[in-house]
């Protein structure tokens, strides 16, 4: 896949004038994914393979000497940006958010699900006697079933902020397999954005610092999971991405310059194309 990609960028590099050129590799995030457990040594479930702890460090001499290509296609004063929307870490393990859910009394299903794993259908909630539900990922997104704007809402406009304020507290104290205390972060939407805007949770829930993925799947035996519900994942999403530019008039000074919030990364690009 890889390859293909290289070879459709070098044609469009080489072939349409632009002054923007931007790419977008997904097998950055799926190769962390497949393969962290055999590179991490740090790993809770690390494994020694002779073959597989490779992939991770050629794939990135592959994509070294890709860019080197690119590179020495474009103009001399080209500026090149690379950057990741998210960083990666171990995954510890899944927790089973919509169990959960269920156990706390905020989850409400028809009849009692036998088998792991199962996805909740609407048409299996108890909606009558359901307070929220969630979505799972690598962080969770919870939805209270509220009066006026959900089809079947149970939670009154007024009584929503004691719900959700409730709510987040018991997210907050949720801990480990073991009782271990868990830096769980929890914000409504409107806590972060300055705006709003289309169909947004009410609660965004980052399980352990992002250590753990919130898993919607239900019917298991335990709340926790040694591994993703939905299949191998060996990786979290972690909070530190990656911000690099490459300028060879020096409009940016040369040399690490420590972490850069994602607020101010607009504000750069914007500085090194004098806009």
């Amino acid at each position: 896949m890889v390859n293909q990609h290289l070879e459709l960028t070098k044609y469009l590099v080489g072939k349409k004038m632009c002054d923007l050129f931007i790419y977008v590799e997904i097998a950055v995030d799926r190769v962390h994914h497949a393969f962290w457990k055999y590179f991490d040594k740090d790993h809770p479930r690390y494994t020694k393979h002779e073959k597989y702890e490779k992939v991770i460090p050629e794939f990135y001499k592959r994509l070294d000497n890709w860019m080197l290509e690119i590179k020495n296609m474009l103009p001399k004063d080209t500026i090149i940006v690379i950057a990741s929307d998210h960083g990666i870490k171990p995954m510890k393990g899944a927790f089973v958010i919509n169990q959960w859910l269920q156990d706390q009394g905020y989850l409400k299903l028809k009849e009692k699900v036998e088998k792991a794993g199962v996805d909740i259908k609407p048409s299996m909630i108890d909606w009558s006697s359901t307070i929220a539900w969630a979505w799972e990922g690598y962080y969770s997104r919870i939805f209270i079933n509220l009066r006026n704007r959900d089809p079947y809402g149970i939670v009154k406009e007024e009584k929503y902020e004691d719900v959700i304020k409730r709510l987040k507290e018991d997210l907050l104290k949720i801990t480990g397999p073991n009782g271990e205390k868990w830096n769980n972060i929890v914000h409504t939407p409107r806590e972060i954005y300055d705006k709003v805007l289309g169909d947004p949770p009410d609660l965004m829930v980052y399980l352990d610092d992002l250590s753990w993925r919130p898993a919607g799947t239900i019917g298991w035996d335990s709340l926790y999971l040694p591994e993703n519900d939905r299949g191998p994942d060996d990786a979290e999403h972690g909070w530190h991405g990656v911000f690099l530019i490459y300028d060879p008039e020096g409009t940016v000074e040369k040399g690490f310059k420590g972490e850069i919030d994602i607020e101010n990364v607009y504000q750069k690009l914007l500085e090194i194309t004098h806009l």
